[in-house]
């Protein structure tokens, strides 16, 4: 017996992960952002959806995904952590799905919650999403089809110089992210 798919919000709305559709007179009135609260706190408890259906609610290009990704990522509370670690938090969370700039787009609503939550860490969000995209490519040469060598620690940290807001990160910013993974060390990956 196949699971029935969860409801799409109210018709009218940019709720849809399809997207698109005109805003109702009601909705336009104040009531968007109610709209885009209830459905970011049903989406972060899982309340008639899946893991893998949150980011469809989160990447599009319009003003309601927007809000909704803004809503969703106030459920997470990174205070205290370091970007690694809530960038865990947040990917237990959902699956990162969708095409190239959609989930750069998600990310980026990451890095901003991030930077809020840790406004001395790093100095704009700008800043933390270039580390973060970083760090996602790092696992992605960690645990991807190994088309060469893989990266060392040396190299990551290289290609890093002068992306924070066009100067280096802090001495440990990005090595810390690079420990994660001991066997970078030697350019060895397990894939």
């Amino acid at each position: 017996m196949g699971e029935k798919p969860p409801p799409d919000p109210p018709a009218g709305t940019h709720g849809s992960p399809r997207g698109g559709s005109p805003v109702t007179p009601a909705l336009a009135n104040g009531g968007l952002r109610g709209e885009a609260q209830r459905l970011a706190a049903r989406l972060f408890h899982l309340d008639g959806f899946k893991k893998s259906q949150v980011a469809a609610f989160l990447r599009k290009n319009n003003d309601f995904s927007g809000m909704v990704a803004r809503e969703y990522l106030d459920f997470f509370q990174f205070g205290g952590q370091t970007l690694d670690q809530a960038l865990r938090s947040f990917l237990q969370a959902l699956v990162l799905t969708g095409e190239t700039q959609e989930r750069e787009r998600i990310l980026s609503h990451f890095s901003r919650r991030y930077h809020r939550c840790n406004p001395g860490a790093f100095p704009s969000p700008d800043a933390v999403h270039s580390l973060t995209c970083a760090i996602m490519l790092l696992n992605t040469d960690l645990h991807g089809q190994r088309l060469g060598r893989a990266m060392t620690s040396a190299e990551f940290v290289a290609n890093l110089s002068g992306m924070m807001d066009g100067a280096g990160f802090p001495q440990g910013a990005a090595e810390g992210s690079v420990r994660l993974h001991p066997q970078r060390e030697a350019g060895v990956g397990s894939g």
